[in-house]
């Protein structure tokens, strides 16, 4: 024993000797300086430029929120290794996308209402052809409301003008463009004008740790992987994001973990490949996904793809209206002891929880879902949906299923649903008992009496 701990205090000896540490304060630091705890670096920019593959970089919390964007980690200067990883420690710090426009960046485009094109990624909202989301444009500290269109627009309003089709983006001038109407005779060098402006991290390197970080007001994702592998996001919170909080491309091998994302326009998380024979490998554990359209959304951009593995453990998705949980082609995932609630939804929202469509592999096990439309839903589904011991009562309904697969596809075994839930089998209600007729797998399954307030009552807080 006294040879093994003398052995792993060596080990540990090795690894920190010439791992070299950085500091990073905006408010206090100075690039002119060494980068020391007690002369740090200001700017990211800077702190990216000296930080190699291995060592750490403390970010100083400071009063006011870094406005620089945390910036790019590339492969070649930033990736560490398995035994030595790279390290961004927050410490608790904030980052935010909220900058002021100069106002040079706007042109009159007629009745005082000024235009200017920002940099974007809404697209969950590209077919409304406007943005109708939380305010993101401050005018002298305070938010400006959000119209449907120029002619809507009173003064001290604005309208963000999206257009869906990406061919018919080339031929809108208007497409990405903000319009503001400021009162008569004013211009916007009278004013300080602050808007959510794009992605505070893009990380293309491996064995990289980012820790205690918080992002918010940003007009696309705040945390953004692509093609690393050995990533770890822990302790990491988002806030009023116009696409996900986290965003992974063909990454890898990325762990998130204790980390809070809400106040997103898409969602708390999104993962999909780039390529159709692009690998990808995600665990998500101890996360919070709150007042979005979804939780986290699995699943390739090419058909065909297979090698896509995700695991989900010990996470909830709270007031997602859309769903908690989904996964689409190419996915292999494993959605254990989770929870989808909706307490501030209405009871008649049109949640599903747990969503699998084409071609995916999913089981969820010991999970549960409240105030929701329904427990599941699987539609075109190729492959198999596999629900074991998992708490249904909250639930409306048992499953919308629809679509081509093969028999057994979706087996239950030993849930718990309400007492008078029903399928949607086929575009058609069915009882459990139609449904299991036709194919559908209820084993040792319950049917129980809950209450809609005992449903949508949270168990455990968060």
């Amino acid at each position: 024993m006294r040879k093994a701990a003398v052995l792993a205090a060596g080990v540990l000896l090795t690894l920190m000797v010439g791992a070299r540490e950085w500091w990073v304060d905006h408010e206090k630091g100075d690039d002119a300086n060494p980068g020391t705890r007690e002369r740090p670096f200001r700017t990211f920019a800077r702190s990216r430029q000296a930080l190699c593959g291995g060592e750490t970089l403390h970010v100083v919390p400071t009063a006011t929120p870094y406005d620089e964007p945390l910036g790019w980690f590339n492969m070649k200067d930033h990736s560490g290794t398995p035994e030595r990883p790279t390290i961004v420690d927050g410490h608790g710090a904030k980052l935010t996308g909220m900058r002021s426009y100069d106002a040079n960046a706007w042109t009159n485009v007629g009745d005082n209402v000024w235009a200017t094109k920002i940099g974007h990624n809404v697209v969950c909202m590209s077919g409304l052809g406007h943005y109708n989301g939380f305010p993101f444009i401050k005018l002298d500290g305070r938010f400006v409301p959000m119209r449907g269109s120029r002619a809507e627009l009173g003064e001290g309003e604005a309208f963000f003008r999206l257009c869906w089709d990406s061919k018919a983006q080339k031929h809108d001038a208007d497409h990405g463009k903000v319009f503001l109407k400021l009162p008569a005779g004013r211009k916007p060098a009278d004013f300080k004008i602050e808007m959510a402006q794009l992605s505070n991290l893009r990380c293309y390197c491996n064995h990289i740790v980012f820790r205690d970080l918080h992002g918010d007001w940003v007009s696309a994702d705040v945390f953004d992987t692509e093609r690393g592998e050995g990533i770890v996001f822990d302790n990491v919170s988002t806030d009023h994001c116009m696409d996900q909080g986290i965003s992974s491309h063909s990454t890898r091998g990325c762990t998130v973990m204790n980390s809070h994302f809400r106040n997103a326009i898409c969602g708390g998380a999104l993962d999909v490949t780039l390529g159709p024979n692009e690998y990808q490998n995600m665990v998500y554990t101890n996360c919070l996904f709150d007042e979005m359209r979804y939780g986290i959304a699995t699943g390739a951009a090419f058909k065909g793809t297979t090698n896509m593995f995700y695991r989900v453990s010990n996470c909830v998705s709270r007031n997602c209206d859309r769903y908690g949980f989904e996964t689409s082609q190419g996915a292999n995932v494993v959605i254990e002891d989770t929870r989808v609630e909706n307490p501030g939804l209405a009871p008649t929202n049109s949640c599903c929880a747990y969503t699998v469509t084409d071609d995916a592999d999913v089981r969820i096990l010991r999970s549960s879902a409240s105030n929701c439309k329904f427990a599941v839903r699987y539609v075109w589904g190729r492959r198999t949906l596999v629900c074991e011991d998992c708490d249904f009562t909250g639930a409306r309904n048992v499953a919308d299923i629809s679509g081509p697969r093969k028999p057994g596809a979706v087996v239950f075994r030993r849930c718990r649903f309400a007492r008078d839930t029903k399928v949607f089998l086929d575009h058609s209600w069915q009882t459990p008992a139609e449904a299991e007729k036709k194919g559908i797998g209820f084993e040792d399954c319950t049917f129980e009496s809950k209450t809609l307030e005992e449903a949508v009552s949270p168990r455990f807080g968060f």
